[in-house]
């Protein structure tokens, strides 16, 4: 995890999912944004869990205080930003 940029409003995150490391489940107190930079792999969310496929240039918005986690896909590293808040 690699903080990219920090502000008064904002939190710019890095993190880079390799050798079949997953981000456990989590939440966060503020809205997030998700894009995927390289690498496959899905992140679930929500109640109902939900599974999104995630790919180069995907994004994915969330609201605050909703749990989810991710994982690369099988053989696959996964970089993804959190522009925000958070991730």
């Amino acid at each position: 995890m690699e903080l990219l940029f920090e502000g008064p409003r904002r939190k710019l995150i890095e993190i880079a999912l390799r050798n079949g490391a997953v981000l456990a489940s989590h939440s966060v107190p503020v809205p997030i944004t998700i894009q995927c930079l390289a690498g496959e792999g899905a992140l679930h969310d929500g109640e109902p869990r939900e599974s999104i496929a995630l790919a180069p240039g995907v994004f994915v918005t969330m609201e605050s205080s909703i749990v989810h986690d991710s994982a690369p896909a099988r053989g696959s590293a996964a970089s993804h930003h959190g522009p925000a808040f958070h991730s």
